[in-house]
């Protein structure tokens, strides 16, 4: 009897469940069910195109309770390892007036000795607690990358740049000027620069093309630094530029010249990092022509020219504050090398 009235109850259930799933939808629920539906379509085009570094999602806080926290940049005065633990280093840190004993798990990336002498970020006003029997008194904070290491920048031992070149010259008719460069900016960051020059010569007629390309570890441009700010307080990682600039020549008169140059430009990240998303920033282009007259042998000459510049930037750069915008300008003027011995 009792396994018949289970039976029953069980069934009555599943019933209540149909009707339910089946209830016929009102034009408000239709509607929401219909809003739900595209902004789930637009979240997923958004995976789909741009793939950032996702991280555990926690339960979102107030801006109330956001102000309760207190940050202070401090001074690391000491620091060693914690015996009991393989990730754990505990640091003396210097914040105003007073110092804080602080445990954090980056010992993975950092010998205590490196950290001496560090400024870094502390949340001062954590609840004191243990870690590995350690007293700790605050939390440092940093940023890593979609690998999990840590931004660490050291001086180079040899912060030097190393060039390779190569002039090509086929009978005055097409020059040549190519080089790669190596430069040393931090330790473990170097920057790689690529530039090929090539120059066409055809009697009243001169035209150029150079391809220039920079990869550099640490942004030494600051295109990409001043897009997406210094969120690690340093210039950002790994920005590429790509550069090519093109002009032509006509020599109409022996003392008169007329030209048109343009340039192209991106400014990109190669790798995602410290919340910096992959991919390209900016594309600027820029356009010129002009006259210019030299009135003697010398490399004395007068110019007019005008001057305009286009600056378009992505949706990832738009999001940070960017807005598109142009330039133009006319310049008059005159040039005048200086010999220098």
């Amino acid at each position: 009897m009792a396994k018949k009235m289970v039976e029953t109850l069980e069934e009555n259930v599943k019933e209540a469940k149909e009707e339910k799933t089946t209830e016929k939808k009102t034009p408000a629920k239709k509607a929401a069910a219909k809003k739900t539906t595209k902004k789930d379509e637009i979240k997923e085009e958004v995976k789909e195109e741009e793939k950032g570094i996702d991280i555990e999602p926690k339960d979102e806080i107030t801006f109330e309770e956001f102000g309760k926290m207190q940050f202070q940049v401090g001074e690391i005065i000491s620091c060693e390892a914690v015996k009991k633990s393989k990730k754990l280093l505990c640091s003396q840190v210097k914040i105003g007036s007073q110092v804080k004993q602080i445990v954090s798990g980056i010992k993975a990336h950092y010998t205590p000795e490196e950290m001496v002498g560090k400024k870094v970020m502390v949340l001062v006003n954590l609840k004191p607690a243990k870690l590995a029997g350690v007293l700790s008194e605050g939390m440092l904070l940093c940023a890593e990358d979609a690998e999990g290491n840590l931004p660490d920048l050291k001086s180079g031992k040899m912060p030097l740049v190393y060039t390779l070149n190569w002039n090509g010259n086929f009978n005055n008719v097409f020059k040549t000027r190519w080089s790669a460069s190596v430069m040393n900016e931090a330790k473990s960051h170097n920057m790689y620069y690529y530039a090929l020059g090539n120059e066409l010569n055809l009697g009243k007629w001169n035209a150029f093309v150079d391809f220039m390309y920079s990869k550099e570890d640490i942004d030494r441009k600051g295109i990409i630094t001043s897009i997406v700010g210094r969120p690690g307080g340093h210039n950002a990682f790994d920005a590429n530029y790509l550069s090519v600039v093109a002009k032509c020549n006509y020599r109409f008169l022996p003392k008169w010249n007329v030209f048109v140059k343009g340039m192209y430009e991106t400014a990109s990240v190669g790798k995602a990092s410290e919340g910096i998303e992959k991919g390209n920033y900016r594309t600027s282009w820029g356009y010129l022509g002009g006259i210019e007259y030299y009135p003697m042998e010398t490399n004395l000459h007068f110019f007019v020219t005008y001057v305009g510049r286009s600056y378009d930037f992505t949706s990832r750069a738009k999001v940070l504050g960017q807005e598109n915008y142009s330039t133009n300008r006319i310049s008059v003027g005159f040039i005048w090398q200086m010999p220098v011995f």
